[in-house]
């Protein structure tokens, strides 16, 4: 931002014109120090160093002489900024005519002047209306500026204020409305300042000290004690009593001579000439052009002295900053001339009536919100911030009911963003207690617990031993608040007698309830079925097998034993079992010899006589029990013979268990070996009883003689040489010798005599011959290799490892 106040030593301006009628120098910050240490400040104004003044020029340390103390650059320019850009901040509120500067409070809102009608606190309320009843005199409490403080005229003004009858006291020129308010208000502080009285003292007391006096008494000057003001002349005691808005102005007065009095815009344009009331300082009288203080064709220049920031300078400053001239002719301004971008021209938007009412009484649940966004708000204009402040009756103890049940009262107030003299106070305790007829007593915030306490986990009804009657779970739950207690009544059925059932089997009924600090409660009932505890086997014999026999007992002490049981409290227990046997009565039927046994086993206490049952079962098998009584010879038969058991014979047994029986016999026939002469048979037999077992099988031999019986035959020589290798993982070489070259016919078996290969070869030639057999999918075993020329069939052994 360029110089806001780019006159920074405006005060010279006026010496040719009062050169001889004063002699005020410029103001000037005092010089930096340069001995001792200087304070280093951070950003928020804490101290956070030391420094020598060469330490501090080394290091780019930039000074304030309003804190007397060293910043970094950029700490300056951050302050700087702010300071230059802060409305109503040091010297920015003189370029509003409209605002009363507050120059004792930094610009900043204060109630610290006359007519207030706050002493000490900043807020006009009713401990000032208490305090002027109570006859305490303070400039603050002049309301009516009359002169006299905490008159009944007085206490009148400040109790409408407080209680929102008026919106504004005579002195908050800040939002005085008609320009007659303003008027009466700047006469009353005329007649009140005493400025007038002061006697002129040509070379020092002349027209300017009476105009800088009104501005010292009226707005006031910041940091005056370093103004550079002489002090043996001026009056500084009075500074910005009046907080007022006054300007001083220069003029020409009738008699050609420039001249010094004061003004204050009572109208709503800066830039209209007649909005501004001119007055001299030294009679109090309002001014107007061809008045001996002001020549109809001159000019009016308006400025106050103010304490603000130099850019030049790169510090604050007092000087006389010039707000806007006016140039005349016949009395009437021709011409209206800012002096600075940022004078503000028009009066900006006051506001008066905030609006909104209080909010009704509500009763609300303990876990709802508080806040005025739930229990209700004033709805105040959105230009204004609304407060609140509480008052509760609340009990400190959580298990206390008022500590969940209890009233808020609630006091509501809404201040303007703009102008914190407007404020609404919609409610408030104290005043109700205070002011018999205040109308506006606080919000009523009934707070409540209404809500009951659940139950998160319930016993519920169930059937319990007796073992376990007394170690019944409490309930569990919760509650809105997280305190509450849970308790229980019980009542039982149990008889009194140990040796009576009802002591162990009975009803019991258990009743919880949780209950929380507001006294609300549910509750719940179980109904407990208590019985005597179940038996328990100590020994239970495991399931049996046996065989049948013609003089079977299938008592406890043969089938595994006698069960034990005891019962868990330690009541007599007695055991007992029945037997139930499945075996079918027809001795010609297998179900006869191979049946099963059931065991009921009952475990019975001898006071309830609560049982509990189980099952063992018993298998009764029947042994093979076949002996042979015949077995068929071995036999050799010939080539063509009949291999069947009629012609070579039936064995025969009998079953000692069920002799009557006549068994049934199997068999099966397996080639063991084979050659041109012969071929070797096992015959495997079995006999079977009536229940389909069968006996380990014994062997029949049988031979088959493979020679001829043919008389024209004769003794032909072997055709068939002998395989080779053999044993064989594989390939096989079989020669053999023919005769002619007719076909011959290759077969393969293997030991059980079934044919695995069956392959016609024709001879390459008659005499010596070939042929070559793959044998390696087949498994390690002996084979029979038979091999037939159409004269002769021969049979060779073949090992496959």
């Amino acid at each position: 931002m360029k110089s806001r106040f780019f006159i920074v030593l405006a005060f010279l301006a006026l010496l040719p014109s009062f050169a001889n009628s004063q002699n005020i120098k410029p103001y000037k910050e005092k010089p930096i120090v340069q001995t001792g240490e200087h304070i280093v400040k951070n950003l928020k104004g804490e101290v956070v160093n030391y420094v020598s003044y060469e330490q501090a020029m080394k290091n780019n340390l930039v000074y304030s002489p309003k804190e007397d103390a060293f910043y970094s650059k950029e700490v300056s320019e951050k302050v700087t900024d702010e300071l230059k850009n802060s409305k109503g901040f040091y010297g920015d509120q003189v370029l509003n005519p409209f605002k009363q500067p507050d120059v004792l409070n930094g610009g900043e809102f204060h109630l610290n002047y006359y007519g207030s009608g706050s002493k000490g606190d900043n807020v006009t309320d009713y401990n000032d209306y208490l305090a002027m009843q109570s006859g305490i005199q303070a400039d603050e409490y002049d309301v009516d500026g009359d002169g006299i403080s905490s008159t009944a005229s007085d206490q009148q003004l400040v109790y409408n204020y407080v209680t929102d009858q008026i919106p504004y006291l005579p002195a908050h020129e800040d939002v005085l409305k008609t320009e007659n308010e303003k008027t009466n208000w700047h006469e009353k502080k005329s007649a009140i300042d005493k400025t007038d009285t002061i006697t002129y003292v040509p070379g020092q007391f002349e027209c300017w000290e009476f105009s800088l006096q009104r501005i010292i008494n009226d707005p006031g000057i910041e940091n005056i004690s370093n103004s550079g003001i002489n002090f043996n002349v001026m009056d500084t005691s009075m500074n910005a009593k009046f907080n007022g808005r006054s300007y001083t102005i220069s003029t020409k007065a009738m008699n050609g001579q420039g001249h010094a009095a004061n003004a204050i815009l009572v109208g709503d344009y800066t830039s209209s000439f007649t909005d501004w009331y001119f007055f001299e300082p030294q009679t109090d009288y309002r001014i107007y052009p061809g008045d001996p203080s002001m020549d109809p064709d001159s000019y009016v220049n308006i400025k106050r002295v103010a304490y603000i920031w130099s850019e030049y300078l790169q510090q604050y400053v007092h000087a006389s900053v010039p707000l806007i001239n006016f140039d005349l002719e016949n009395g009437i301004a021709i011409s209206a001339i800012p002096q600075h971008p940022d004078v503000v021209l028009e009066k900006p938007i006051i506001h008066y009536n905030i609006g909104g009412q209080n909010p009704s009484d509500i009763t609300v649940n303990v876990e709802d919100a508080l806040t005025p966004d739930f229990t209700g708000s004033p709805g105040a204009a959105d230009w204004a911030t609304e407060f609140y402040s509480d008052s509760t009756n609340q009990n400190p103890d959580v298990w206390s009911p008022g500590h969940w049940n209890y009233t808020i009262l609630r006091n509501h107030k809404a201040v303007s963003n703009e102008n914190p003299i407007i404020d609404t106070t919609y409610s408030s305790l104290e005043l109700s207690v205070l002011i018999p007829d205040y109308n506006r007593p606080p919000q009523e915030i009934t707070v409540q617990d209404t809500t009951a306490p659940w139950f998160t986990y319930v016993f519920g009804n169930q059937i319990i031993p007796f073992t376990q009657h007394e170690n019944i779970p409490l309930s569990l739950g919760d509650d809105n608040s997280g305190y509450f207690n849970i308790t229980r009544t019980e009542s039982s059925t149990q008889g009194i007698d140990p040796t009576q059932c009802d002591y162990y089997n009975f009803t019991k009924t258990i009743t919880d309830e949780i209950k929380d600090p507001s006294e609300n409660f549910t509750d719940t009932t179980s109904m407990v079925n208590v019985v005597l505890d179940q038996n328990n086997w100590n020994f239970f014999p495991e399931d049996f097998t046996t065989n049948y026999s013609s003089n079977l007992n299938l008592d406890p002490e043969n089938t595994g034993g006698w069960a034990t049981a005891t019962n868990p409290i330690g009541l007599g227990v007695v055991v007992n079992y029945d037997q139930i046997s499945y075996q079918n009565p027809d001795s010609t039927k297998c179900e006869h010899y191979n049946f099963p046994v059931e065991n009921f086993w009952t475990a019975t206490d001898t006071i309830c006589y609560n049982a509990i049952d189980s099952v063992q079962n018993i298998n009764v098998v029947k042994p093979m029990s076949i002996v042979w009584t015949e077995f068929p010879n071995d036999t050799l038969i010939g080539k063509y013979d009949s291999m069947h058991p009629d012609d070579l014979g039936w064995p025969d047994g009998n079953d000692t268990l069920v002799p009557w029986f006549e068994v049934g016999k199997n068999y099966w026939d397996e080639l063991i070996d084979s050659t041109a002469t012969y071929m070797d048979y096992h015959r495997h037999w079995t006999l079977e009883d009536l229940c389909n077992q069968s006996t380990n099988d014994s062997i029949q031999q049988i031979t088959r003689d493979m020679t001829t019986t043919v008389a024209e035959n004769k003794n032909i020589e072997s055709f068939l040489g002998n395989p080779f290798p053999n044993p064989t993982t594989g390939n096989i070489t079989i020669p053999y010798f023919s005769t002619n070259t007719e076909n011959i016919h290759f077969k393969f078996y293997n030991i059980q005599g079934q044919e695995l290969e069956n392959i016609l070869v024709e001879p390459k030639q008659i005499g010596n011959n070939e042929f070559s057999l793959d044998l390696s999918e087949y498994s390690t075993g002996p084979y029979l290799l038979n091999v037939n020329n159409g004269e002769s069939v021969e049979t060779k052994k073949v090992f496959v490892k």
